[in-house]
């Protein structure tokens, strides 16, 4: 397994906790570990600015996303799927499809079986965490 990867793992198991614990993520922290990444990425030649283009359009989608949901979608999420990015690279978009999946599976498990309301917060960072981890695999 990559470095990189193990760095992007660490970085969202605590972020995960934390999503859980709290129902937040430290912007400052994800900042600081997206940077980390992206050095990593430098210093082993890999860096793309298409990379950087997409994380930076994720935070730009998960900011307009923001506004129209009144908040239902968090920037913190948008900051931690930019993370992911620049972390995983192009199996980032696997990580997409399997973090949502597994989000939609778990927001209608929580709807039919234990009757919640649609307006439940779940936290995201865990799902990307899973996303990230079956990409990788």
């Amino acid at each position: 397994m990559k470095h990189i990867y193990i760095v992007l793992l660490v970085g969202l198991l605590i972020c995960s906790w934390e999503d859980i614990r709290s129902h937040t993520v430290s912007l400052s922290f994800v900042i600081a570990w997206t940077g980390l990444l992206c050095g990593i990425r430098i210093f082993q030649k890999e860096f793309s600015g298409m990379l950087f283009v997409a994380a930076i359009l994720m935070i730009g989608i998960a900011t307009v996303l923001n506004r129209f949901t009144g908040g239902g979608i968090g920037l913190g999420d948008g900051f931690l799927l930019a993370m992911a990015i620049m972390g995983l690279g192009a199996r980032s978009i696997q990580m997409f499809v399997y973090c949502f999946l597994g989000t939609f599976c778990f927001a209608v498990i929580l709807l039919v079986l234990f009757s919640k309301k649609k307006e439940t917060k779940i936290p995201l960072a865990p799902f990307i965490l899973g996303g990230s981890l079956l990409a990788i695999l």
